[in-house]
């Protein structure tokens, strides 16, 4: 954020929380809190506070974790966007391909060791896995 850009916010936080206006100290030091971020995420943080209709201006503390809030939210938005949709229906596994790929129903696991029994790519007679199925 610029100097020039923190200028108008004072001005808006002036108008707005007339009651409770900024001292020239704070002004200073808040500036110093937002400096790092960019302007846009700065004002959607505040816009944020004064949505929520505090009756005092905030306070650097104040400014600086909404202003992190948006920019969090501006992030996740970005990380979503562009992603193609889904179409039609969620993939749902079929709940009966170990009967119908062996012809009986199976436990998990004894699923996990004829599958394993019929790769040649193991070839261990002390494989755990493979051993239980030849023996």
């Amino acid at each position: 954020m610029e100097p020039d850009q923190w200028g108008e916010v004072v001005e808006w936080v002036k108008v707005r929380f007339p009651k409770d206006q900024w001292h020239a100290e704070q002004v200073v030091a808040y500036f110093d809190d937002v400096a790092q971020f960019d302007a846009a995420d700065v004002w959607a943080g505040l816009i944020q506070i004064y949505e929520q209709g505090s009756a005092f201006a905030p306070t650097g503390s104040q400014l600086v974790a909404a202003t992190k809030a948006e920019r969090w939210k501006a992030a996740e938005a970005d990380r979503y966007r562009g992603l193609p949709e889904p179409k039609g229906e969620p993939y749902r596994p079929d709940e009966n391909w170990i009967s119908k790929r062996f012809g009986e129903q199976l436990s998990t696991m004894d699923a996990i060791r004829r599958i394993h029994g019929e790769q040649k790519s193991c070839g261990n007679p002390l494989c755990d896995m493979h051993r239980v199925v030849v023996s």
